[in-house]
């Protein structure tokens, strides 16, 4: 697992979007350097691998980024103001949820954040095409219901 994630994100890095790239990709000799045990079949095994997370696995990352705000401010801030953003991710190739976007002029998705601050709250990844206000709700319940009852600090949020 650990070679097939160190293969996926340096093919990122490297500008290999695509998991089929990675079929040519690990006969590259720096990939070769990092990642020393290649699949043959890495582009159908990373491809699993990322269509595998499901709502669960969403929740327990918004978790462990809660459990890391709380824990990294002491004294606890008395009011959280909630900044939320989306993020422009153009998309090439056939891609699922595939949506073409007229601000952005091409197809994309528009991943949504939380933030207090610079600290990451909560995140989801969605198609250009759903509307922000039915995912907003949804993205932020679990992270203000955890803070409400966190620390004693966080008395308001906003």
């Amino acid at each position: 697992m650990r070679d097939l994630l160190a293969q996926r994100i340096y093919g990122l890095r490297c500008g290999w979007e695509g998991v089929c790239d990675h079929n040519v990709l690990r006969r590259e000799l720096a990939l070769q350097t990092v990642v020393p045990h290649r699949r043959t079949d890495v582009g159908a095994t990373l491809s699993g691998l990322e269509r595998a997370p499901t709502p669960a696995h969403t929740a327990v990352l918004c978790n462990m980024l809660l459990d890391q705000f709380t824990a990294g401010n002491s004294p606890a801030p008395t009011e959280l103001i909630l900044d939320v953003d989306t993020t422009h991710v153009p998309l090439n190739g056939a891609k699922e949820k595939v949506h073409f976007h007229s601000y952005y002029d091409n197809y994309c998705y528009l991943p949504l954040y939380t933030f207090y601050g610079q600290n990451l709250l909560a995140c989801v990844l969605r198609p250009s095409s759903s509307d922000l206000a039915n995912m907003l709700g949804a993205l932020n319940k679990l992270p203000v219901q955890r803070l409400r009852k966190g620390p004693a600090g966080i008395a308001t949020l906003l």
